[in-house]
């Protein structure tokens, strides 16, 4: 018997039934409606509906552990399969996953992943390599430079000839100045390769600051030996023509290129030069002469320092200070006081008056006041300003 199907009226008249949704009115801002998969997003937010899908374990991108109440069919069935997952496999995924936040420099990121990588302890010598390897560059970028060194020297305990390795290890040392450390980490890598443009480039750099600093330890060498040699000719000196240098419990403030020294550096029986500080005790004034030489004479000197504009005998108080009317006293050895004549040279006074820390001390006083000054000099008060040394 034939099967008769039976026909509609629709179908003869040749019309077609509508589609479920043809009527169905499109949501907000003019989009159409959610498919039923969907529907639960309906007039949420677009930070809403993220939100929410981060909650998902598809678009997940943190996993908190206390608030998994083991509900979610989906994540568990992920964190099954990732149990599933073989160790150098998921280690190899936190490394990729590292190595995108580095190239974000997110370094810090970018450590967890490796750290957590290397925790899955995959045994895999060229996975756990990576691993430390990418890391101390991480830390290298940190500056966290003795951690950098560590992870090479992991990196290198699993792959000895690992050219990378042992360049960070160079560079780090030569970051934090350890140029020897460097030179033997970079010549290492230079073994390795000796086309890599990289480590070429830094050891020569490390080598530069290395010349550099033994040309300026050789130049404070030299410096310090000159110094002391200076210094031997001048206690030689002192001593050959019988002067004396003592201590003060107060040293002259004097310029630190002023010093006592001979004429000759080398020459210890060379002409003695020495500053000078000039005292003028009536008047509670001061001069200070950097280099006065032992030949030269009181006249000469207050020459020298009375060559000045005539307002400056005018003023009432420097009438008597022309260099003829004027006398010069040494303090001697035990603390009295010493006229040297005005054509005298300085040398012929030294072997009574000694020197005060390097320095010659004149008292330079008008020749009507020099008694009454004379008989307000204490001794006593004079030899407590010298230093028991």
């Amino acid at each position: 018997m034939v099967e008769i199907s039976e026909i509609s009226e629709e179908s003869e008249t040749g019309t077609q039934k509508k589609p479920d949704n043809v009527d169905k009115k499109p949501t907000l801002d003019g989009a159409p409606q959610l498919p039923p998969g969907m529907a639960d997003f309906a007039g949420k937010s677009a930070d809403k509906m993220l939100e929410e899908l981060r909650s998902t374990p598809f678009f997940m991108e943190n996993y908190d552990q206390k608030k998994d109440l083991g509900d979610n069919s989906q994540l568990e069935a992920l964190k099954a399969l990732q149990a599933e997952e073989k160790p150098s496999d998921r280690a190899d995924h936190l490394r990729s996953r590292g190595n995108d936040f580095y190239r974000q420099k997110n370094y810090k990121e970018a450590i967890k992943c490796y750290t957590e990588g290397i925790n899955v302890k995959c045994g895999m010598n060229y996975v756990d390599a990576a691993l430390y390897l990418n890391r101390a560059a991480c830390n290298l970028m940190l500056k966290n430079y003795r951690k950098c060194i560590d992870d090479c020297e992991e990196c290198l305990k699993l792959q000895p000839k690992n050219l990378k390795a042992f360049y960070r290890i160079g560079n780090a040392y030569f970051k934090i100045e350890r140029y020897d450390q460097a030179e033997i980490a970079l010549k290492t890598a230079f073994s390795i390769d000796k086309k890599s443009k990289a480590v070429r480039s830094l050891l020569a750099k490390v080598q530069d600051k290395k010349q550099k600093i033994k040309k300026a330890k050789e130049e404070k060498e030299k410096m310090l030996l000159e110094k002391k040699e200076k210094e031997d000719n001048v206690k030689k000196a002192l001593k050959i023509r019988n002067y004396t240098s003592i201590s003060t419990t107060l040293p002259e403030d004097v310029p630190d290129s002023s010093e006592l020294h001979l004429e000759d550096p080398k020459d210890c029986r060379s002409q003695l030069i020495m500053p000078a500080v000039i005292l003028y005790p009536t008047t509670n004034e001061f001069d200070f002469v950097g280099e006065v030489s032992e030949l030269s004479t009181p006249l000469q000197l207050t020459e020298m320092l009375m060559d000045r504009p005539e307002e400056y005998f005018n003023d009432g108080k420097h009438q008597n200070f022309r260099p003829k009317k004027l006398a010069t006293y040494l303090e001697s050895n035990s603390g009295g006081m010493i006229k040297v004549g005005k054509k005298v040279m300085f040398s012929n006074a030294l072997s009574k008056a000694p020197l005060f820390d390097g320095i010659l001390r004149v008292y330079i006083v008008p020749k009507v006041d020099s008694e009454k000054w004379l008989s307000s000099w204490d001794k006593k008060k004079a030899l407590s300003r010298r230093s028991n040394n």
